[in-house]
């Protein structure tokens, strides 16, 4: 696992090291194992490296060709690694590596642009030719690993967190994305591929982005999670597919553990994961003070069936100061999702023993997991907009609150995908793309800033590309049971059959936000509605907005998460422009 930013020039430029020296130690937490520069007359490659896979000095990025033609700067893993090495080596290729690095940069050699679907894995990358005078940018099939790419007259910065953007001179002067911000405001997040600065953007999932030396630009989505598209899997399908994935991406040079829930996807994966060790894995969990949303519980349980090494660490109300403080350093973009804080905790606790984590992240998304939200819109066909009702569940304010604080915004733009449909023909298919459109990228963004944060990666077998090509022979009568008030029916069977096991409800690792904002970060939120930074760029009816904390003071209404999104846009900009007088400005 590592982190990547570099800039590819139309016109030459001197090298400015002073410059990119910084911006690669601005994200040292991804990989402190290692860093690397490659320059040249229009391109620069930055890297730091978590070594993972082949920890030697073979697996120094950014990486070139034996010929110097081809270099590349790589972030993630690919899983698949070991069956295209042996295509390669077939084809002539010797290799001085034993990772996956160097089959990444001989595949894009080999096979071009093309080698992308040949990909199983977490990735984002740079590959530059200089012969061709050309630089490839791409990102995996699901959007795992984040890459933010700034567009300029004078050529294109790329980086793996969007404050490396911001910290380049042709960032400067860039105005605000109103329509970002208004994104943020109704979702907790700026999705791709839109990003905070016109003139930027989140590169968007299974897809690449081509610059050639005149500065043309080629885009192309090689990979879409495209439903019906095969026959529908039977249970032992999906149950060796599913083990299969843990055990490909289980492989590691470094030690390997679980973070364990209480639900259902994450116990199925440490439980097939378990199943290839001679050893007990370590499984790591966080425990709640608040007993509602307290799972350590059956985490425990489904820990002791498993016969792992269980550590749980317990949050409450007392380590939210030091935790808020941890997750604005560690958001490098606008992201108010609530599960921070916790994922925080336990990614910390999970890397004191271990450098790479497997989680369940994807199940829920691909396998109609969130069925109190999905169940409320497909429970019957009516007159009203269904994605306008399906976007209530997304939204932490209210229609009437929303348009009431910021009255100068639609609730969703007309036009927009998601959320702008109003009768699909399938609404159990809509809403699964919804999830994986909208809501998954919130997730893998949180899970990847509280990793990383802690130098730790975390891996999502649920969302490896042979489970995310299964899951799309399934529909919604595969997995919802709206009787039976549950989702994910092929994935309860599967953690039934291995462990004889059952969850007692869905709460995952999240936070009393309403609880919390009316005690230990009521005065933060206050200080916030003051100096409302971020929110210049929209029309904000600021006595509507501070109403909500008023009301919610004093009992009225729960508006917890409505003004966390508030406080997390206005201390993250304040971090922005704090660090905006310090960093180096020279060259270009």
């Amino acid at each position: 696992m590592c982190g990547i930013v570099g800039r590819f020039s139309i016109e030459p430029v001197p090298d400015t090291t002073d410059l990119w020296d910084e911006l690669v130690d601005t994200m040292w937490r991804r990989g402190p194992d290692d860093r690397g520069l490659l320059a040249d007359e229009r391109c620069v490659l930055g890297a730091r490296r978590l070594a993972v896979m082949d920890p030697s000095g073979a697996g120094h990025l950014p990486m070139r060709s034996d010929c110097g033609r081809y270099r590349l700067a790589f972030n993630g893993e690919l899983y698949n690694f070991r069956d295209l090495r042996a295509q390669l080596e077939r084809a002539g290729h010797r290799f001085r590596s034993s990772g996956d690095s160097e089959v990444v940069l001989r595949s894009l050699q080999h096979w071009g642009p093309a080698a992308l679907e040949r990909f199983n894995g977490m990735f984002a990358l740079a590959y530059r030719d200089r012969v061709d005078q050309s630089l490839l940018l791409a990102r995996d099939h699901a959007g795992i690993k984040p890459l933010y790419v700034l567009t300029d007259p004078r050529g294109v910065v790329f980086a793996s967190q969007f404050d490396q953007i911001m910290a380049h001179p042709w960032a400067d002067g860039r105005p605000v994305d109103p329509e970002a911000v208004a994104m943020y405001l109704r979702l907790g997040h700026i999705p791709a591929p839109r990003a905070y600065l016109a003139g930027t953007e989140m590169l968007p999932p299974g897809s690449w982005l081509r610059v050639d030396a005149a500065g043309r630009t080629e885009r192309r989505r090689y990979v879409r999670f495209e439903p019906g598209g095969r026959k529908r899997p039977s249970q032992e399908e999906i149950e060796a597919t599913v083990r299969t994935a843990v055990a490909r991406q289980s492989v590691s040079d470094a030690p390997v553990g679980c973070l364990l829930s209480g639900g259902i996807d994450s116990p199925l994966v440490a439980a097939y994961a378990g199943d290839a060790r001679l050893d007990p894995l370590p499984t790591f969990s966080i425990g709640m003070e608040d007993a509602d949303l307290d799972e350590s519980a059956d985490a425990r349980r489904y820990a002791t069936e498993i016969g792992s090494a269980h550590r749980v660490r317990t949050l409450g109300a007392a380590q939210v100061d030091d935790l808020l403080a941890d997750a604005v350093d560690a958001t490098c973009e606008p992201l108010a999702d609530e599960g921070i804080l916790p994922a925080l905790l336990v990614s910390g606790l999970a890397r004191e023993h271990v450098t790479v984590a497997l989680s369940g992240e994807g199940g829920d998304e691909l396998f109609w997991g969130y069925y109190p939200r999905q169940s409320a819109v497909l429970g019957g066909r009516d007159l009203d907009h269904f994605g306008h009702r399906y976007l209530a569940h997304f939204a932490d304010f209210t229609r009437a609150q929303f348009t009431s604080c910021f009255p100068g915004l639609d609730w969703w733009p007309a036009g927009e995908p998601a959320f702008d449909t109003p009768h699909p023909a399938d609404p159990a298919e809509a809403v699964r793309r919804v999830e994986l459109d909208v809501f998954l990228p919130f997730i893998l963004l949180k899970a990847d800033r509280a990793s990383m944060y802690h130098s730790l990666e975390v891996r999502v077998p649920l969302l490896d590309r042979e489970v995310v090509d299964l899951a799309a022979g399934l529909s919604g009568d595969d997995c919802l049971d709206l009787d039976a008030g549950v989702g994910k029916a092929p994935l309860r069977r599967a953690l039934r059959t291995r462990l004889g096991l059952g969850t007692s409800g869905k709460r995952g690792f999240t936070a009393p936000m309403d609880t919390w904002a009316r005690t230990v970060l009521r005065d933060r939120i206050a200080d916030s509605l003051r100096t409302v930074r971020g929110l210049e760029s929209v029309d904000v009816d600021l006595p509507a907005l501070r109403g909500l904390l008023d009301r919610h003071g004093r009992g009225e209404e729960n508006n917890g998460m409505a003004l966390w999104r508030v406080l997390c846009l206005d201390l993250w900009v304040g971090k922005q422009r704090a660090a905006a007088g310090k960093s180096v400005r020279c060259g270009c």
